[in-house]
This record gives C-alpha cells, structure tokens and sequence, in this order.
C-alpha cells in the first residue's frame, strides 16, 4: 500500500505542476521539475512491478492514479506543442535575419547565356 500511495502522491503533485503556466524565462526549471517528478514515480513503479496482489484500496488508487495520467499527458502534449512552436518560431527568425544581413545570398541565376562558339 505504501508504494501505492506514495505513486498516487506524486501524480497529484506533478498534476498540478503541470496546471500551472510558466514564464519563458522560468521554463527551463518548470521542466527540470517535471522530469524530476517523473523519475520519482518511474522508480517507484519500477520497485512495483513485482507485485501481484492488490488491496482494494490499492486497486482504487491505481484507478485514480490512471485518471490522473490521462490529465497529465494532455497537459505534457501541450507544453510540448508550445515548446515546438517556439523553436519552430526561432528558426524563422533566424532565417529572416539571414535574408537581411546578406540580401543577395541564394538568388538564381536564371536568364544566364551561355554562348557555344567553336
């Protein structure tokens, strides 16, 4: 019951560390602590894994727990998605800056004559 619990515990609290938004400037932090949350619960679940009887308090939490987990991957694809469209925004701009310190970079050559004497 004890691993059970303490699993449970920690999804509740990286629940609702996902619900809350972060600053650009804090992201890095805010994922540093969701991945410590999830190395927490995946060593437990590790140290789980040989179990075969549950209790019926146990079988409850596990309902919750999954509950929870359907949250929680909702919220991890939508900090995923508005981390890769910041990346994808990145790019764009360092490619417009690009054009603007070299202009004349990549233009074609079309309209280029080559004349075929003997």
């Amino acid at each position: 019951m004890k691993l059970v619990k303490q699993i449970y515990q920690i999804t509740i609290q990286l629940h609702q560390h996902l619900q809350k938004e972060p600053k650009r400037e804090e992201r890095d932090e805010y994922i540093g602590q969701i991945q410590a949350y999830l190395d927490q619960r995946e060593k437990l679940i590790d140290q789980l894994k040989g179990k075969t009887e549950y209790t019926k308090e146990e079988k409850e939490l596990g309902k919750k727990i999954v509950d929870y987990n359907q949250g929680i991957d909702l919220m991890l694809e939508r900090l995923y998605r508005s981390i890769a469209a910041d990346v994808r925004q990145l790019q764009e701009r360092k490619k417009l800056q690009q054009k603007y310190i070299h202009p004349y970079q990549g233009l074609s050559v079309d309209g280029m004559f080559f004349d075929k004497r003997k």
